[in-house]
């Protein structure tokens, strides 16, 4: 009897720890996540590209894409939360971005938040869900195309800057494959021709690039040859530079080095 109190004077104590040992909630943080939240839901519900200036876009992040094509991938929070915004511009003018919520590590606040972010993100297994904005815009080339492909959902998806700006195959701490390079494994034994010369009209110039290495790896299996190459040389002139890695390193470089060391794997 007396180990069986000693038992539950334990299990007490280690209770009582737990529970003091548990971090405050801050309500001064909720609030300012509250509100900032649902400005960003108001102005998403009257005029989806107002939220640029309440997203306070970082311009020190901005990246040039080529052809008046920018894109600018930050983040802003106010209190447990920060939102993941990426920004893409034609002439400086915002035409399609992502917005990637986050929740907050403490389970306690879950339910708060998931309402706070009700209406204005799909909420998925207890998860908001990411929120992308004229999408279809960036998933077609450049200027006026007559003739829209009708290409599969992975390739639209490749063509877009949201599959990764970054040139390469792998990098980073874990060296890993780069989001561009997986999104273009996907698709690169479905790339015809036609199809190839599409994407070399792209957005996102990564992906152009991808396009430029299928060219040159199977040279001669193409017929439009002469057009094919114009369009990358067209490319080289407007973006000599492309966003790429070495190591755990991101860095700019110039384009055709990229491309032909890329090559020589």
């Amino acid at each position: 009897m007396r180990k069986l109190r000693i038992i539950a004077v334990m299990t007490m104590v280690i209770c009582i720890s737990k529970l003091c040992g548990a971090e405050e909630i801050h309500d001064d943080w909720i609030k300012l996540d509250s509100v900032f939240i649902n400005q960003v839901k108001k102005l998403y519900i009257s005029n989806p590209l107002s939220i640029e200036s309440h997203l306070e876009p970082w311009e020190n992040s901005r990246v040039n894409l080529g052809f008046g094509y920018t894109l600018i991938q930050h983040s802003i929070g106010k209190g447990y939360v920060s939102i993941f915004y990426t920004f893409i511009y034609k002439d400086k003018k915002l035409v399609s971005y992502i917005l990637k919520p986050q929740m907050p590590n403490e389970s306690r606040l879950t339910k708060r938040y998931l309402s706070f972010y009700e209406g204005l993100f799909e909420i998925k297994n207890s998860q908001p869900q990411d929120l992308y904005c004229g999408y279809k815009y960036v998933t077609k080339p450049r200027g006026n195309i007559d003739n829209v492909l009708n290409v599969s959902s992975q390739i639209e998806y490749f063509m877009t800057p949201y599959s990764g700006v970054v040139y390469g195959d792998s990098g980073g701490i874990a060296n890993e494959i780069l989001d561009n390079r997986t999104a273009f494994n996907e698709v690169k034994e479905s790339i015809t021709e036609d199809v190839l010369i599409y994407i070399l009209k792209s957005v996102n110039p990564a992906t152009r690039l991808c396009a430029a290495e299928l060219f040159n790896s199977k040279y001669e299996t193409f017929e439009q040859k002469d057009l094919i190459e114009n369009l990358i040389e067209m490319n080289f002139k407007e973006l000599p530079q492309i966003e790429t890695m070495s190591g755990c390193m991101q860095h700019i470089d110039d384009a055709r080095k990229v491309l032909n060391q890329m090559l020589d794997k």
